[in-house]
């Protein structure tokens, strides 16, 4: 066996090592020898002793169960840690230990450091900083009773006590050297493995401490520097902090919401029952999120999206965080973009879209609770007179006027919208159709009352279409459908009333459709055709022109008359394509005649619709027309009604000025029949009046009749205008507009309108 690794141990350590083996054996030899005394021992206060080194022994195996546990070890467990408290406790509680005088102050400091142990353990999970901090205390105690059973076994003698291998008289001697080699250290080796573990222990700790304290750090400044609002409130709503971007957004400072309710911050915007369901889902412990419209400190309301949650502390609710954004903009820029899709710019009534949406949804409550919902049409009377006669702004002043007075009459839940243009839609839902007959004349009146522009008054009249579900039809499209049915009889029937859909107007409206289909087909199929009838001077009784006549029989439907199709034409814009086709096959014609008698001066007269008119380039139109069948402007008439030059704006008599420029004759048919066309005879070129066959009918026997065509011959007479009469039928009602001052007539009694080929024929005749 070599000695030389001892030479490299320092001699301290050597001396150490050796000293705890002489304490060691002569204190087990000791020991062993209490024990083999028994009852003698015992009886000279031996058990005193014996406790005292029992409860040294026993803290040092507490402590390494202390460690094992945490180190992690698994056969080390709270069970174990207890029991050997357990021990401890009644070694302390003995007879035997309390008595000994020697032992009252170790005794009082184990008991601080048990304690201490005992609460470290308590803790859940158990606390492990202050289990280790506790270690060196119990190895120091445990030392402290060695030295305590040594000095005892000094006090009885080397006599009393002495053992059959070490004498204790030199042990008691040396005890106080091993002890103070045993607790002290060198600076670079003290607390050996024990102070190694709680030195990284404690290095663990700290650095922990310190990367939470830099997370902590680092989220405060991120909470102060956060866009959005932060606030935190404790259990009962109280505030206990905000940041910066609360202070902002709400107004209010920190010192000045702090300790207050939040309360403090609501507006009465929000309806009570969402604070009530906030504060139910909050304290079942549930986070909640949602929109809140809250108060600045200065009165005005702002929008958040707010983010609110609980708080719990070892299960226990300590408060609530709340996290804000200020979306009052957000707000602001939906509501713009939901009033610009859904609202009328001019009038801020709902668009046609929102109309059409709300109809949907007013039609199916309407069914389901049995009420009747009525859908009225309102469209104001000739609009296009007050854009052009006051300007396009005092047409905007009626239409939001008119908004307005829509938006009052009526009862709540009634609904007022724009379809488009000067049309407006009502829905208003009633218990039966007498209660919307009352609405629609409602309605009617107020429209009646005197709009003012500009502080003059102007009167304006509107035409009414309604049609009801269930009763004329259960769907939103059929339903408006009913309602322009309506609104077209209504118009159709003179304006400025209101009239209910009739079951009749569907059918019509079907014939329409089927007309203006076949209608297309002809115009596609060449399968129109002119027929003329012959213009006589009365002076004389030789033709001097003819009017040409739009005639269409169709395969399907026969023959159908001018008064069914012509209004279709109108409606569809047919009559353009089909004017411009009626203009060039008359010229061409007219070229015809005139070829057969080239010394005649016939004329055409051709009907103009006022769509025509108003196409660009009309005059030019029929310029070239003249010009490609080689005629003079003046062999060709334009008759115009007087309805045209009632309705007719500047545009229209613009082209017919420009027309008359031309060369282009042009009269007016059925003259008498309108109400206000006599200021026009001054302002356009006219040339001629033609009388209306109503009136020649009950000539010459009514006296009525012949008043109202002496007096027409003589204001035309008076204005140089030549007069036509028209539907002469005998020869006695001839004669009499030729005395009055009839220059030409036309009707049966001179012929019927015929083909081309007959005119000719009779032209050819003639010459």
């Amino acid at each position: 066996m070599s000695f030389a690794p001892l030479r490299r141990v320092p001699f301290l350590s050597l001396l150490r090592v050796g000293v705890v083996l002489i304490l060691s054996v002569g204190l087990g030899a000791q020991l062993w020898s209490l024990r083999r005394s028994g009852d003698a021992v015992a009886g000279s206060g031996d058990d005193a002793l014996v406790a005292t080194v029992r409860l040294g022994r026993e803290l040092p195996e507490l402590a390494r169960a202390v460690d094992a546990r945490l180190r992690g070890r698994a056969d080390v467990d709270r069970e174990a840690l207890d029991a050997r408290l357990a021990t401890l406790d009644a070694l302390q509680a003995s007879e035997a230990v309390r008595s000994a005088s020697s032992l009252g102050a170790a005794l009082a400091q184990t008991r601080q450091v048990l304690g201490e142990v005992r609460s470290a353990l308590a803790s859940e999970p158990a606390d492990e900083e202050r289990l280790t901090a506790v270690l060196p205390n119990l190895q120091l105690l445990s030392a402290a009773l060695d030295m305590a059973a040594l000095n005892a076994m000094a006090d009885r003698g080397p006599s009393e006590l002495a053992g059959p291998h070490v004498s204790m008289s030199w042990v008691a001697w040396l005890a106080p050297l091993g002890i103070g080699l045993l607790l002290w250290r060198p600076p670079r080796q003290r607390g050996g493995r024990l102070q190694r573990i709680l030195h990284r222990r404690l290095a663990s700790r700290d650095a922990r401490l310190q990367r939470m304290r830099s997370a902590l750090a680092r989220m405060s400044l991120i909470v102060q520097r956060s866009p959005v609002a932060v606030v935190l409130t404790d259990a009962q709503g109280v505030i206990e902090y905000v940041n910066p971007a609360f202070e902002r957004s709400s107004g209010y400072g920190a010192e000045s919401l702090l300790g207050h309710s939040n309360a403090v911050l609501r507006s009465t915007v929000m309806p009570s029952g969402v604070f009530d369901d906030m504060w139910r889902d909050l304290q079942a412990g549930h986070e909640w999120q949602g929109e809140l419209c809250n108060r600045r400190r200065n009165g005005e309301f702002y929008w958040e999206q707010v983010w609110i949650a609980p708080l719990y502390e070892r299960g226990v609710l300590g408060g609530y965080v709340a996290v804000k954004e200020d979306i009052t903009q957000r707000k602001a820029d939906q509501s713009l973009l939901w009033q610009q899709a859904h609202l009328d710019e001019l009038t801020g009534l709902p668009n046609r879209a929102q109309c059409l949406q709300r109809l949907d949804e007013d039609l199916l409550r309407a069914l389901e609770r049995g009420l009747c919902l009525g859908v009225l049409l309102v469209d104001v009377d000739h609009f296009r007179r007050i854009n052009d006669g006051f300007g396009h702004a005092a047409g905007d002043a009626v239409l939001r006027e008119l908004a307005q007075r829509l938006g009052r009459i009526g009862v709540s839940g009634d609904s007022a919208g724009r379809l488009g243009a000067d049309e407006f839609l009502v829905l208003a839902t009633r218990h039966d159709q007498a209660a919307l007959e009352s609405l629609a004349q409602t309605l009617s009146d107020a429209i009646a009352a005197p709009f003012f522009v500009d502080g003059k008054p102007l009167h304006v009249s509107c035409s009414i279409g309604y049609a009801s579900a269930p009763g004329d039809a259960g769907e939103p499209a059929r339903l408006l459908q009913c309602a322009d049915m309506a609104l077209s009889a209504v118009k159709a029937c003179g304006r400025g009333v209101w009239g209910r859909f009739e079951a009749a107007m569907a059918q019509n409206l079907r014939q329409h459709l089927l007309i203006e289909q076949r209608l297309r087909d002809a115009l596609r199929l060449n399968a129109l055709s002119l027929h003329y009838q012959p213009v006589i001077a009365l002076e004389d009784g030789r033709i001097v022109g003819a009017e040409a006549l739009l005639r269409w029989n169709d395969a399907e439907l026969g023959e159908v008359p001018p008064d069914v199709f012509i209004p279709v034409a109108e409606d569809s814009s047919l009559i353009v394509t089909i004017g411009e086709w009626v203009l060039d096959t008359a010229c061409a014609e007219l070229a015809h005649w005139r070829a057969i008698d080239p010394g005649s001066e016939l004329h055409m007269a051709v009907n103009v619709s006022v769509r025509q008119f108003a196409e660009p380039f009309f005059a030019m139109q029929v310029a070239a027309v003249l010009a490609r069948h080689g005629l003079p402007a003046q062999a060709l008439t334009l008759e115009i009604t007087e309805t045209l030059l009632l309705d007719g704006d500047a545009r229209t008599l613009a082209a017919i000025e420009e027309c008359a420029a031309l060369g282009v004759r042009i009269a007016v048919d059925d003259f008498g029949t309108g109400y206000a066309s006599l200021a026009y005879l001054k302002r356009i070129p006219v040339h001629a009046l033609k009388i209306d066959r109503s009136f020649i009918a009950d000539l010459p026997g009514d006296r009525g009749s012949a008043a109202l065509v002496s007096a027409i011959v003589a204001m035309a007479t008076a204005l140089d205008l030549e007069v036509v009469a028209e539907g002469i039928e005998s020869l006695a009602q001839a004669d009499f507009a030729f005395a009055r001052g009839a220059h030409a007539a036309q009707g049966y009694f001179y012929g019927r309108p015929a083909s081309a080929l007959s005119v000719r024929a009779r032209l050819s005749a003639a010459s």
